[in-house]
């Protein structure tokens, strides 16, 4: 059962807690205005039938991104290299699987965390009104709440997927590691599994990851350097 809320973009299979409203501004987030029944399927069953792999998950579903993982073990040791999660550090949803629970599952499924981005702090109401005053040496005010938390497949478990068809996982990975800005470890991985590629694949691989090196602003080749990489894949 879907729950829409009085803000519509916090609206959840989980209930909201009620303890959000101690924060500045989220007493919306807390007012539950309608219910919905949805038909729900796993990305497992989804994926088995119409016969597709998936290589880059993006899940972000309102405090249930647990369950969807759950729903996806099959998708995620067959094909998955990279996942951006959306986490909480908190219960902002009552029986929110919290960071800590879904890290230990990406963990156990061959994953790393590489990356917090888009972190986002709750404010805290307070008798005098205030907000975020700069002080800290520039920390925000407010509690940590949420972000995004990037996986990246094991190297070794990349490379031997690599290995076993002709680059190809080794590719995919180093273009959604330049896509994360992660042209540093796209550049190790490369170096560490290159011999999995074709020479002249190779070359053109090193050249374009070393014109984002060279170049001041490093974007100027990342489109055609991504583009030309998703062809290979």
């Amino acid at each position: 059962m879907l729950r829409v809320t009085a803000l519509p973009n916090m609206s959840s299979l989980l209930a909201p807690d009620p303890d959000l409203a101690r924060y500045a501004k989220k007493g919306a987030h807390t007012q539950v205005t309608a219910t919905e029944q949805l038909a729900l399927e796993s990305l497992d069953v989804l994926a088995a039938a119409d016969r597709f792999d998936a290589h880059v998950l993006k899940i972000d579903t309102q405090g249930s991104e647990l369950d969807v993982l759950k729903g996806a073990v099959d998708t995620l040791d067959r094909s998955v290299l990279a996942a951006e999660v959306e986490i909480s550090f908190f219960q902002r949803y009552q029986g929110q699987p919290l960071f800590a629970e879904v890290e230990a599952f990406m963990k156990a499924h061959g994953f790393e965390l590489i990356e917090l981005h888009r972190l986002k702090r709750y404010r805290a109401k307070n008798p005098l009104a205030i907000g975020n005053v700069g002080l800290g040496g520039g920390q925000r005010a407010g509690r940590i709440a949420y972000g995004d938390a990037i996986f990246l497949r094991r190297e070794a478990d990349i490379r031997a997927r690599a290995r076993a068809d002709e680059g190809v996982s080794l590719l995919r990975a180093i273009i959604a590691l330049v896509a994360y800005g992660k042209a540093d470890m796209a550049a190790r991985l490369f170096g560490e599994g290159r011999d999995t590629l074709d020479a002249a694949v190779a070359a053109r691989v090193e050249s374009a990851l070393k014109a984002l090196g060279s170049s001041r602003l490093g974007l100027a080749h990342l489109h055609a350097g991504i583009d030309w990489l998703t062809r290979k894949c």
